[in-house]
Parts: structure tokens; sequence; C-alpha cells
């Protein structure tokens, strides 16, 4: 995913049709509902927008509540000087000055309630989670999940707030650094993975089917290994479990061989690298 450069817009208003208008496209979201009780309010919004991912500074001037049925973007928050009442997936969070939170799940709807005063944003495209959560090179991206909207710890909050700080302010509104598209891919992808770093997700825990298949065929191959060789005998369970290590720790047997009670290991052939017999391991001269 390239990054070209980095556009700002500038927006002031207190009109609220306009304001209305303009978080729904710079958001993206569906179904943005908005209610001031009656009363007039002034939105102040400058966006810093580098493709994939923007940086936003926003301040609001009386008590909006607003509803959204859904956004595909990954919105973090951090609030400044306003107060933040949201409501996601039935799990509610009161945010004050100096809290990070995610607004909601990508496509999930939600209800806020934001108080006068500033709120800094950081909206990631989906996409960037995924690409840096990629377990191999080569094999498609997995959709992500966060499955909790507030940081794990309050030393991640922290990391958070450097890590958005630093690009803002070192990345985002340094000219020079701006103009280059490698530091911005790589701005991108930092933010991506300090929110996949602060939020709970599904990134480090769901296996893919590749990791699934990792795991299971090796354990199969040593299983029928391990019956074809010894086809004349009976077969416990126990007989054909995963191979053990060097009992002394200090080498390690190749992946072919197996340990089984009161015997040597076999090697299938190829050679015990490292072993010795000062670690009670024969060295390679076939088996024992």
């Amino acid at each position: 995913m390239s990054v070209a450069t980095t556009v700002s817009h500038d927006f002031d208003s207190r009109e609220p049709e306009l304001i209305h208008q303009y978080l729904a496209a710079a958001y993206g979201v569906r179904g943005l509902r908005m209610d001031s009780g009656g009363l007039d309010y002034r939105l102040s919004h400058r966006r810093l927008c580098a493709g994939p991912f923007s940086v936003d500074r926003s301040a609001l001037s009386a008590d909006l509540r607003v509803s959204v049925d859904g956004s595909e973007s990954v919105v973090v928050c951090e609030s400044t000087t306003s107060s933040v009442n949201r409501v996601c997936d039935g799990e509610e969070g009161c945010f004050g000055p100096g809290d990070v939170f995610l607004a909601a799940g990508p496509g999930r709807p939600y209800r806020a309630r934001w108080r006068p005063g500033e709120t800094l944003v950081v909206q990631l495209d989906p996409r960037l989670c995924a690409q840096v959560a990629s377990p191999a090179p080569g094999q498609r991206p997995a959709q992500v999940r966060f499955t909790g909207l507030a940081p794990a710890s309050a030393a991640l909050a922290d990391h958070w707030r450097a890590t958005a700080h630093y690009v803002r302010l070192a990345v985002l509104t340094n000219p020079e650094a701006s103009r280059h598209p490698l530091v911005l891919g790589a701005a991108a992808r930092t933010l991506a993975t300090a929110a996949l770093a602060v939020f709970p997700n599904t990134a480090l825990t769901d296996p893919t089917r590749q990791d699934r298949r990792d795991t299971v065929l090796p354990a199969v191959r040593r299983a029928v290994a391990f019956m074809e060789e010894h086809a004349g005998r009976d077969i416990n369970p126990a007989d054909v479990a995963a191979p053990r290590r060097c009992p002394s720790g200090r080498c390690n047997w190749r992946s072919g061989g197996t340990w089984t009670p009161r015997r040597w290991p076999t090697c299938g052939g190829s050679g015990w690298n490292g072993h010795t017999r000062t670690c009670g391991c024969p060295t390679h001269g076939g088996r024992r």
C-alpha cells in the first residue's frame, strides 16, 4: 500500500448541515446522526492526510450527541481537553483528558456524547493492520478484529500517545519528510503496529490455516514414520508422541530423529550434528 504525499485540510463552520456532510465524508461513516439539543455550536477541524492514514485535531464548542451505523476505518481517539462517553457493542466507556480509546470496531455501530473541547484522532485503513500482522511473506493478509476498545494497559496508552505525537510532529508537519513516500509508508506501518500492540485484537491469537497446517503435518509425518519402522510390534499412543530434545539440553537432533523409552534416538540415516559422548549421546555411527 503506497503513500504518495501529505495533504492538509482545514474546516471551520457553525452550520450543522455543513458539519454533518464534512464529518460523514471525512470518516467514511454510514448513517451519521448528530444532535446538539438545539444549541448552536462550532467545529474546527484540521486534517493531515497521507493516503491510508490521517491525523486530525478537532475542537467542538458545544455538547454533541453522535450515532453512527458503521465505519470501515480504525479510528483511535485521544482526548486532550474534551470528555467523551461512547457505547459500542454493549461496552460503555467514559474518557477524559489524556485518555486513549477506539471509537468502535471497524464496521460496528456506536453512540457517543462529545463534550466541548479538543480531541486528537488517528484514522487508519484496516488493510494497514492486516498488512503488518501478516504472518508470512507472500501470504494473503487476514482481517484483524479488535476485541477491546480500550488500551490493554496504561503503559501501552502512553506508547500510543508517543507514537502518534512523533508521526504528527516529526513526519506530517515536516515539509521535507512528508514529501518522501518511504517515510510516510514507514509512519503508516508504525501507527498500525502501535494500534495492534495497544488494543486487544485477533492478530496474534487466531491461527491461520497455514499456521495450523505447519503445526499438524510434521506430527503426522513423525507418527507415520514411526509406525512404518515398528510395524512388527504393538504401538502405544505414547510411542508416537512428539520427539524430545537431547537430555543434556546442549545439542539438537535433526527433525527426523525420535526418542523412545530405553533406546537411543534414530536418525533416519542423517547425521546427529553436535552430538558427542560428553553429553551422553553417541556420535553418528548408525542406530543404537
